[in-house]
């Protein structure tokens, strides 16, 4: 008798303990997670079988970074759709400026002319034409900092950054290697080769703010930005003298530089939410205004820190257009529009090829050049629709 309450207690005693280790492996251990940190179907030490292969851990390992990226690639719609509209609005103005049109047509899309009447040309001292090159970092901007964090999260912070330079000298030596080709060919350096090297050299500039600790906060990357272009603008006269060349050289990737970490904080801030948005752009416009009438005009030729600073915000009121959009299109990627933005560098080298092959000497009414702007859309828009088709992405 003795002996089976002993028995009987010693099974009492297991089973109790098999309720707490089971409470605590509810607790400490979620569902499919190895308490050694891998993962495995069945838990090992709390009557688990066998942990995961070395495949079956590589496939985990993806799905959760998939899951952690598919936020940040919501995200980034928003900046799609609207590098997209970018693109557009480039090619019609490019090929407004290229022919010879025996209609009026509105003189803010071409080159900064001083005696217009213009209402736009009165406030912002620029054409749509002349703010090109800030466009471009304005929607570098945007992106960059996601796109370089999705990076280091896959291949490692080193990778990333060793990725990030390469890309950028590989840009500015490419075009120095396409215009050599160019003028042996040719004889002539037509390519805009100074402001594809500016940019290669504006990323090279870029790559001390790209640490983890600066990525992760946006005032910071806000107060970089604005200490930047201060230091531009305190030191343009030196920069431009030793540095200066045609469209701005590298001194003016230093003001470059200054944009696109001011600008890598709009998508923080339109995050947590519209108030927050709503009041760096009106700081934004503060700053234009206040460079313009106390300090200097924007000059275009110049490329000082007020031109830097208004075409930041000229650029700022179409993407708030596509922030307000994207609340109603719930996130989503606009079919087409959103291939160019993805492919923006891709098909503005298309439109160059375009302008450098098509040559149309006689002047065109206006349904001529409404006929020609429909095929070269027409074409933008097949290659957009077989990116989409096909998931594909040309990285340039």
């Amino acid at each position: 008798m003795a002996s089976g309450n002993y028995v009987e207690n010693g099974s009492g005693r297991n089973n109790r303990r098999k309720r707490i280790l089971e409470s605590l492996r509810k607790i400490f251990v979620t569902e499919g997670q190895d308490v050694r940190g891998g993962n495995s179907e069945e838990t090992p030490g709390f009557g688990g079988k066998k942990a995961l292969t070395k495949e079956q851990r590589r496939k985990l390992r993806k799905k959760k970074l998939e899951t952690r990226t598919f936020n940040v690639n919501q995200r980034l719609a928003l900046a799609d759709n609207y590098k997209g509209f970018v693109v557009l609005l480039f090619v019609f103005s490019h090929m407004a400026w290229q022919f010879n049109l025996d209609f009026p047509f509105p003189d803010w899309f071409f080159h900064y002319n001083p005696n217009s009447t213009s209402a736009l040309f009165g406030f912002f001292n620029f054409s749509f034409m002349d703010i090109g090159p800030v466009t471009f970092f304005f929607i570098t901007g945007l992106t960059m900092v996601k796109a370089f964090s999705n990076n280091a999260r896959r291949a490692g912070e080193l990778a990333a950054f060793k990725h990030f330079f390469i890309r950028n000298v590989a840009v500015i030596g490419f075009f120095f290697i396409a215009r050599f080709v160019q003028f042996k060919m040719s004889g002539r350096n037509s390519l805009p080769w100074a402001f594809l090297i500016s940019i290669g050299m504006t990323g090279v500039l870029l790559v001390p703010f790209m640490f983890s600790f600066i990525r992760r906060h946006w005032w910071l990357r806000l107060l970089i930005g604005i200490g930047i272009l201060f230091a531009y603008h305190r030191h343009y006269d030196f920069l431009f003298e030793k540095l200066g060349a045609a469209d701005g050289g590298i001194a003016a990737c230093v003001g470059f530089a200054g944009v696109v970490m001011l600008v890598s904080v709009l998508e923080d801030l339109a995050e947590k939410g519209f108030l927050y948005y709503l009041g760096f752009s009106i700081l934004l416009a503060a700053a234009a205004v206040l460079l313009k009438y106390k300090v200097e005009a924007p000059s275009y030729g110049k490329l000082n820190v007020s031109f830097m600073i208004m075409a930041t915000l000229a650029m700022n009121i179409p993407y708030l257009f596509f922030y307000l959009l994207d609340f109603v299109i719930k996130k989503r990627q606009i079919p087409i529009i959103a291939s160019l933005g993805r492919n923006i560098l891709f098909f503005l080298l298309l439109d160059g090829i375009i302008l450098y092959v098509v040559k149309v000497d006689k002047v065109l009414s206006m349904g001529q050049f409404l006929s020609v702007i429909g095929i070269v859309f027409a074409v933008y828009a097949a290659f957009g629709f077989l990116f989409d088709k096909t998931k594909t992405t040309i990285k340039l």
